[in-house]
């Protein structure tokens, strides 16, 4: 049986890991960005993102609709996704290198840091352990179900809903994929949130 895993929207360490376990047969790692980095991508113009005081993650940011008849193809998501990050131009680290940066490839200089170092980092440690070639980059992993039946290994494998936008046709590609196991690192505070009684002109300062 061919063993698959795929990490999740996961760090560049898990990904060199695995590899060097030599375990699974295909490893995957999407990410719904353009490139590897998660919090530490700069968007330099991002819209202003809507804010419910109050609001909880999960009703905010509320799932997408899945077609019925996958694979196939639909109009982009107009629905705010909130993908660009809090990051701003002169956001410096405030967590010293020797916290943020794998033993076996220290930053190259420190302690505090630009922003774009950390991104640049782990676009760096995917090249250099060679798992770049792992990245499925612009994929929103929608859904993550794992399948009543067995394999002939014994394990229940995971069905993975996924989009990814097609720029030069301007559609939204959804399409599934089956694994033997998924990682999960989707990180957190991606979704602003104010406190419930906030005055919203407030928020607009």
């Amino acid at each position: 049986m061919e063993e698959l895993i795929i990490p999740v929207l996961i760090g560049a360490i898990s990904a060199a890991a695995l590899k060097a376990e030599n375990y699974f047969d295909r490893i995957r790692v999407f990410e719904r960005r353009e490139t590897p980095g998660g919090t530490w991508i700069y968007d330099a113009d991002p819209k202003v993102a809507p804010i419910q005081p109050g609001g909880f993650p999960a009703d905010i940011d509320k799932p997408l609709a899945i077609p019925e008849n996958l694979p196939t193809a639909t109009p982009p998501n107009q629905q705010e996704r909130y993908a660009h990050t809090p990051i701003y131009q002169n956001l410096t680290t405030n967590v010293p290198q020797i916290a943020m940066s794998f033993s076996d490839q220290p930053f190259s200089y420190g302690p505090f840091v630009p922003h774009y170092v950390p991104r640049q980092y782990i676009e760096t440690y995917f090249s250099t352990q060679k798992t770049d070639e792992y990245l499925s980059l612009n994929t929103t992993v929608e859904d993550v179900s794992q399948l009543p039946a067995a394999t002939k290994g014994g394990l229940k494998p995971w069905r993975l809903t996924l989009r990814k936008y097609d720029s030069l046709r301007h559609l939204d590609v959804w399409w599934q994929e089956d694994f033997d196991a998924v990682i999960l690192a989707n990180g957190h505070y991606a979704i602003p949130w104010a406190w419930r009684h906030i005055q919203r002109n407030s928020l607009a300062k």
